[in-house]
């Protein structure tokens, strides 16, 4: 004979509370019965626990209510303009130095020379005009002593010839608007030669 359906039910609930109590019985004792402070110190327990990790893991308690996203949100807002603000003050600095420096170059080139400077100037490019001179000298000297013994006169001492060459004209021109400077130059006498 087939059991019904209520003695069926009987015997899953006979059969869930039996391996319960074995479960929670596997010493053989009975289970001790908590008093009133044991639940109230695990209470305690507990509630620190969940507010250490609250602490630790406070987005888990922000919401778009709760003040705490409204106090973040302020405060990335700030700190994004503060900065924005910095930069543009930093660039600001930049471009001033610039124009600074800029006035300052244009300074110096555009103010007029004494004539102890500008006499100064003169010498110093007469002296890099001899000695660019000389430098040319050498190297034509060695061009054609290479190309007297029949050999070709090598890249290199070509390319040194050419700089010695174009680094004496660029002397010259130099000196040469000095000169033309300081004739021009008002209460200053004939220019050195």
């Amino acid at each position: 004979r087939r059991p019904t359906a209520p003695v069926l039910n009987r015997n899953r609930n006979l059969t869930r509370r039996h391996i319960a109590t074995k479960s929670g019985n596997t010493s053989g004792k009975e289970k001790k019965e908590l008093t009133k402070d044991d639940v109230e110190k695990i209470a305690a327990q507990a509630k620190a626990a969940d507010k250490l990790t609250n602490m630790l893991l406070p987005e888990r308690m922000i919401t778009w209510r709760s003040p705490f996203f409204w106090l973040i949100l302020a405060g990335v807002t700030y700190l994004h303009f503060y900065n924005s603000e910095q930069a543009e003050i930093e660039e600001e600095k930049e471009k001033q130095e610039k124009e600074a420096k800029r006035i300052e170059i244009e300074m110096r080139h555009s103010a007029p020379d004494s004539p102890a400077e500008r006499a100064e100037k003169i010498l110093l490019k007469q002296q890099q005009v001899e000695t660019w001179e000389g430098k040319l000298m050498a190297v034509s000297k060695e061009l054609e002593s290479a190309e007297r013994l029949g050999g070709s006169a090598s890249e290199s001492l070509k390319a040194r010839h050419v700089h010695a060459l174009s680094k004496l004209n660029q002397c010259k021109a130099a000196l040469a608007e000095l000169k033309a400077a300081q004739a021009s130059a008002p209460g200053v006498g004939p220019a050195m030669p």
